[in-house]
């Protein structure tokens, strides 16, 4: 039986994908959900000052909200079923490892933040066909 210990992209795409297929759904929902929070604060708040103190209180939610996807995404792990049959596929711990780490840190973050954006733009658009207001957009930097 060869046992290859070296570092491979394809393979580590290839968990990527399992990642994203198994946990799919955990990640969508998220981000559904703080979507809506900021549309639904976006048109509650426009034209207040109070719009920047809920942009500040959404990245608290995005922070617990990763922190829900990384504890959703490991626990699997554990599971005997899952846990045993996710590590015997052929890879490195590392491939595996880093597959899940990049899923739950940057590309939930960055993903996050670009549909934060989308939802600004979309949240500025009924601000203004409804209240003939302008409001900010969302600036994560």
């Amino acid at each position: 039986m060869f046992n290859d210990t070296s570092f491979s992209f394809t393979r580590f795409l290839s968990f990527l994908k399992i990642e994203l297929f198994v946990h799919g759904k955990s990640f969508k929902s998220l981000i559904a959900i703080f979507g809506g929070l900021m549309l639904i604060s976006s048109l509650w708040f426009s034209g207040s000052e109070e719009l920047h103190d809920t942009y500040a209180t959404l990245y608290i939610f995005m922070l617990f909200a990763g922190i829900a996807l990384a504890s959703i995404s490991w626990a699997k792990l554990h599971e005997h079923n899952e846990g045993s049959s996710y590590l015997l596929l052929p890879g490195t711990l590392f491939e595996k490892y880093l597959a899940k780490w990049l899923l739950t840190s940057f590309i939930f973050i960055i993903i996050s933040l670009l549909f934060a954006i989308l939802i600004s733009l979309v949240a500025l658009g009924f601000n203004y066909l409804l209240y003939r207001n302008v409001t900010p957009l969302f600036n994560p930097f």
